[in-house]
């Protein structure tokens, strides 16, 4: 059966190796692997050398999940919505950003998506350091 599909969420770290978040969602589970221009919530306003590289990264990403990443433009909650809907979702995991902005909306998403009865984990990559356990 199929029953455990999880929704990757690939975010600022395109990378397939040391990624802590994605290693958790390949456990025991089918991963459904995405990527998000979120425009709309985020600072997303991308400079043409930006755009170069992040399709470049997203080329790259892609070819490593044997061309199964799925790109998705516009707000990341409504997406991530249709996605649990229509795959039948039980989980959603992704890698922490830590811009104001990003913080607020993410913990926005996990509300939205607990009270739903689904599963959001998020992880510390792509930081030696997570800023929150320097603060003390």
């Amino acid at each position: 059966t199929m029953s455990n599909k999880v929704i990757f969420w690939f975010r600022n770290d395109l990378r397939l190796l040391d990624n802590p978040a994605l290693f958790e969602a390949a456990i025991n589970n089918q991963v459904l692997p995405i990527f998000i221009i979120d425009e709309i919530n985020t600072q997303f306003k991308l400079g043409s050398a930006t755009k170069w590289w992040l399709y470049q990264s997203l080329k790259n990403l892609n070819q490593s999940v044997n061309y199964n990443l799925n790109i998705y433009v516009g707000d990341s909650q409504a997406i991530l919505e249709d996605l649990v809907t229509r795959h039948n979702i039980k989980q959603i995991i992704w890698n922490r950003r830590y811009e104001p902005d990003s913080i607020r909306q993410d913990s926005q998403i996990k509300q939205f998506f607990r009270g739903r009865g689904i599963i959001c984990k998020s992880f510390a990559a792509s930081l030696l350091w997570e800023p929150f356990n320097i603060l003390t």
